[in-house]
């Protein structure tokens, strides 16, 4: 049964006018919704070994033209080098250097730390070294992870989250850095893996992230699992369904999940509801429901409250109903609507924990203003009245 208040109809174009409008609308049908130590640290100077799309390997002792091209090539590159280095620094020069290092790095890393650690700003020789690191990583992981764990704890972290960074240009040799650190010290391996994970997913790696994650058999593999596919579903949301699908194993799947609608319900929630209603009824998809329709609801109350308006009351919908009810924007701007999510709840105990929730928001607001809502409003369930009263009068001991 509709309430009073909104059985007048209203323009979606009049809904959008006013305050409360936008989540008015879902009542248009007649039903209620329901994150200086390393100077003295060797650095070897382990050159590119040969690849693909990689810098050229140098000899090591180039004779004629050779010789002239690297001469030559080494003093462009010091009076360049000599032109920022001196320059007045800002935020401009210092990422002009960073990059020349980075560059650098991938051909002569010993160099390019030189001139890293030579430069007295303490925190500008931090960004340059892990600009180092990184070219060199993209060229030599091993040496550069070498060289990054041989640092002091305070330093050690970082520098390694700058080498996977740089070996994430190459996914397959920074899966391999990551699975033989992992191996070789199993008490740091979490933050291994989450350098890894974060490095691939930045570098777009998205499948590989994945890969390592579902191929992983330590106690992190949950984790790195949800934290894979939130990234990719974040920014690639179809290609991580697809990939999702291709998992067996029960727990991984779960894992999976979690973080895919997570990252989904970000990137478009008004596809993932969508796909939602496809799935087959049950705790999935009430999980997905709860993650989408609280962010759709968010961004687009009027499209949003209609796409629910044409769904029957269902146990699937409710926590996503009831995430919607409790938004405090809505609560703070229009808590009869608020209240008339909440009642639409199918399963009992959510709907009086969602009411009593609403109730305890639009309490602290004005309390006096729910009191008269309870006073004049007579088409309340029994059950629902007395969850709103709770929420106005808490136990002394809540």
């Amino acid at each position: 049964m509709v309430r009073a208040l909104f059985t007048h109809r209203w323009s979606t174009f009049t809904l959008l006018g006013v305050t409360c409008a936008v989540s008015a609308l879902a009542y248009l049908s007649g039903r209620q919704l329901g994150s200086k130590r390393a100077e003295e640290a060797g650095v070897s100077a382990n050159r590119a070994r040969p690849a693909p799309a990689r810098a050229p390997v140098r000899p090591a002792a180039p004779n004629g033209d050779d010789a002239r091209s690297l001469v030559a090539e080494a003093a462009s590159f010091d009076a360049w080098w000599a032109r920022w280095s001196n320059a007045p620094r800002t935020p401009a020069t210092e990422r002009q250097m960073a990059a020349s290092l980075e560059e650098l790095a991938v051909r002569d890393p010993q160099r390019a730390m030189s001139l890293a650690l030579s430069e007295g700003n303490i925190r500008l020789r931090q960004s340059l070294r892990h600009a180092v690191l990184r070219g060199w990583a993209s060229a030599a992981p091993d040496a550069a992870a070498a060289w990054a764990l041989a640092l002091p704890d305070g330093e050690r972290q970082i520098s390694l989250e700058a080498v996977f960074s740089g070996a994430a240009r190459h996914p397959e040799d920074a899966l391999r850095l990551g699975q033989r650190l992992c191996a070789q010290d199993p008490e740091s391996a979490g933050d291994y893996g989450q350098f890894l994970i974060t490095a691939l997913t930045e570098a777009g790696a998205y499948e590989s992230a994945a890969r390592f994650a579902a191929t992983d058999a330590s106690a992190h593999h949950s984790a790195w699992l949800n934290a894979a596919f939130f990234q990719w579903a974040t920014h690639q949301p179809q290609q991580a369904l697809s990939a999702f699908g291709a998992i067996s194993d029960p727990a991984a799947r779960n894992s999976a999940f979690q973080g895919m609608v997570l990252g989904w319900a970000m990137a478009n929630p008004a596809t993932l509801a969508t796909y939602a209603m496809q799935m087959a009824p049950g705790e999935d998809r009430a999980q997905a429901l709860g993650q989408a329709l609280p962010q759709w609801v968010g961004r687009d109350t009027v499209l949003a409250s209609e796409w629910i308006n044409q769904l029957e009351p269902s146990p699937d919908l409710d926590a996503g109903v009831a995430a919607v009810a409790t938004l405090p924007n809505l609560v703070s701007k229009c808590p009869e609507i608020a209240v008339g999510w909440a009642e639409s709840i199918a399963e009992p105990v959510l709907r009086a924990n969602t009411l009593r929730a609403v109730a305890q928001q639009w309490a602290r607001q004005d309390a006096e203003a729910l009191r008269q809502f309870l006073s004049a409003t007579t088409n309340l369930r029994a059950a629902d009245r007395t969850a709103l009263l709770d929420g106005l009068n808490p136990p002394p001991d809540s």
